[in-house]
């Protein structure tokens, strides 16, 4: 019982933790590309 729970909330971290590193990809990706435009 406990270790089917466990489950379900591994598989929804894993989907949350894909969601957050896209999130923060695209960030990071146009930080970057602001500060290269500063930078010319």
């Amino acid at each position: 019982d406990v270790k089917l729970e466990y489950r379900t909330l591994k598989e929804k971290m894993r989907e949350y933790n894909k969601k957050e590193a896209k999130f923060y990809g695209n960030m990071f990706a146009r930080m970057s590309k602001l500060q290269e435009t500063e930078a010319k």
